[in-house]
């Protein structure tokens, strides 16, 4: 019976160490997301990074981040580079927004975030282009500029008639 008992008192040794190696890969990614660093540390830990975690950095990363994403340059033929340059490019574009229709954090909150989830929950976004996405991010800021300059609209909404 002990040699039983010690059986399973091992397995939930082993059991517990899995929980806890597991609990910090879990908190380590979720640092990773709310810090803007999601790309890097899937390309380091898993080398896949699915389309909407390029959003990420925008969506999240802050000022400081973002300037040196938009300085970042990217060079050809390695991992991601295409997604790299698009993003780079994107970096400058949001801080540009931000500038010119509010706060960083309320561009992050009402447009990146937002848009961060839709794409995380669009199937077909797994075979676009970094173009594609690009463009998508900058439409969303576009339009997000337009509901802003719209004097008949306030936080997104609807154009109130009179």
């Amino acid at each position: 019976m002990w040699g039983f008992e010690r059986r399973i008192s091992g397995q939930r040794r082993r059991g517990r160490r899995h929980d806890h190696r597991a609990a910090v890969e879990l908190a380590s990614e979720a640092a990773a997301f709310l810090s803007g660093r999601l790309v890097e540390r899937n390309q380091v830990s898993t080398g896949d990074v699915p389309v909407w975690a390029w959003t990420n950095v925008l969506a999240h990363g802050s000022e400081e981040d973002l300037r040196a994403e938009s300085a970042a340059v990217c060079r050809g033929g390695t991992y991601g580079w295409r997604w790299r340059q698009a993003r780079s490019y994107l970096a400058g574009e949001v801080l540009h927004c931000a500038q010119l229709h509010g706060s960083l954090a309320q561009v992050q909150r009402t447009v990146l975030a937002p848009l961060e989830l839709e794409l995380a929950s669009m199937p077909e976004v797994t075979c676009w282009t970094p173009a594609r996405w690009a463009m998508t991010v900058e439409t969303a800021l576009t339009e997000a500029s337009t509901v802003q300059r719209d004097p008949h609209r306030t936080n997104g909404a609807a154009p109130r008639h009179s």
